[in-house]
C-alpha cells in the first residue's frame, strides 16, 4: 500500500481543523501531550495583557496581535503609545514649533514628519541631527568633567599619601629623649630611651628583678608547690600571707596573737603556716588545709594527729601566684 494511502485511511486527531494521525486517545503526538501538560488540546480561550480583548490560541500568548506586543513594549521602555499620543495632541492646529530651530512646521497626524521618529518635535532631519549632537556632546563634556574631578581626587590622595610617609619616616629616624635612672635594688644608673608606649623600667636588669621581695616570695611559693608535687602530694599556688591575712594573725590552735613584725624569727608566736592534716598522713597544701599558728605550737604538733579544724574559706579568698 502506497504511503499517501496509508495516511487517508489512518484515523486522524479529534482536534477540530488538526488532521493529524492518532497517537493514543484519538489524538496526534501534539495534541497529546498538550493535554498531559496542560489538561486541554486545541485551542483555548485567552484575554490579552495589554487591550484585555479575548482571544483564541494553540499556545499560551501574553498579547492578541504584535502590535499589542509592541505597545506594551514601548510602555516598559517609558514610551507613550502612539494612540495616546495622538489623543493629546492639538489637532486644531496644523503647526508645531521645532525643538532645535524654533521654526513652525506643518503637524503630521502619524505622529512623524520629514524626520521619522521624531513625532512632531523637529522640523527635519537636520534639526534632529543637530540636536542629538548636541545632546552628546554635553554628555561627553559631563562626563570629561567627571573624570576631571575624579583625577584631581586620585592626585589629592597621592599628595596626602606621600605626606604621610614622609611624618612616618621623621618619627621613625627623629631622635628618642633618652633619661638616666636608678635601679631600685641595687641602685645603679642606667640609660633609658623613651618610646612613645613604653613603660619606664623600674630595674637595670633582669637579676636585678629577681631580687625584689615579692620575686622571691614568688619563687618560694613556687619551689614548695614544685616539692609537694614530686611527692605525690596535691598542691596549689598560694601566699601563706593571704592566710595569715584569713586567720587575722591569731593562732588557730591557743589562739595566742601572732604579729606580722614577727615573721621569720625565732619568738614563740611568730606566725607559721600550719597544715591541718599533715602532709605525711595524706593532706594537701591548700588554703582550705593551712592555718595560721603560732612556732611554739606548730612545733609541739610537728607531723602528729590533726589539730584544729579544716575551715571552709572562700576559694577567692586570695588570688594564686
Amino acid at each position: 500500500m502506497a504511503e499517501g494511502e496509508y495516511r487517508r485511511l489512518a484515523p486522524a486527531c479529534g482536534v477540530f481543523g488538526c488532521g493529524g494521525a492518532v497517537m493514543a486517545k484519538a489524538l496526534c503526538t501534539k495534541h497529546y501531550f498538550q493535554v498531559k501538560t496542560d489538561g486541554q488540546a486545541g485551542p483555548r480561550e485567552q484575554r490579552c495583557a495589554q487591550c484585555a480583548t479575548m482571544f483564541l490560541s494553540e499556545r499560551k500568548r501574553m498579547y492578541c496581535t504584535s502590535r499589542c506586543s509592541w505597545t506594551a513594549a514601548d510602555r516598559r521602555a517609558g514610551k507613550r503609545p502612539l494612540a495616546e499620543y495622538r489623543a493629546t495632541i492639538d489637532t486644531t492646529s496644523h503647526y508645531f514649533k521645532c525643538e532645535w530651530c524654533g521654526k513652525d512646521a506643518r503637524r503630521n497626524m502619524s505622529g512623524t514628519n520629514r524626520a521619522r521618529g521624531s513625532r512632531n518635535r523637529w522640523c527635519s532631519r537636520v534639526c534632529l541631527k543637530a540636536q542629538t549632537v548636541a545632546r552628546r556632546a554635553d554628555a561627553a563634556l559631563a562626563a570629561a568633567a567627571e573624570r576631571q574631578r575624579r583625577d584631581a581626587f586620585k592626585g589629592l590622595m597621592r599628595v596626602l599619601r606621600a605626606v604621610g610617609r614622609f611624618r612616618a619616616k621623621q618619627e621613625l629616624e627623629a631622635p628618642r629623649p633618652a633619661c638616666s635612672l636608678g635601679c631600685a635594688v641595687c641602685g645603679k644608673r642606667f640609660g633609658f630611651v623613651i618610646e612613645k608606649w613604653s613603660r619606664v623600667p623600674e630595674f637595670c636588669s633582669v637579676v636585678c628583678s629577681r631580687r625584689t621581695p615579692a620575686a622571691k616570695r614568688a619563687k618560694a611559693i613556687a619551689r614548695k608547690a614544685g616539692k609537694l608535687k614530686r611527692r605525690g602530694a596535691v598542691a596549689e599556688r598560694f601566699d601563706p600571707m593571704a592566710v595569715f591575712e584569713r586567720d587575722g594573725w591569731r593562732c588557730q590552735i591557743c589562739g595566742v596573737s601572732t604579729p606580722k613584725s614577727r615573721r621569720g624569727t625565732c619568738h614563740a608566736n611568730a606566725p607559721e603556716l600550719d597544715h591541718v592534716v599533715p602532709i605525711s598522713r595524706g593532706g594537701q597544701h591548700t588554703r582550705a588545709n593551712t592555718q595560721c599558728a603560732c612556732r611554739a605550737c606548730n612545733g609541739a604538733k610537728g607531723a602528729g594527729k590533726p589539730v584544729g579544724q579544716i575551715g571552709l574559706f572562700s576559694a577567692v579568698a586570695s588570688a594564686p601566684l
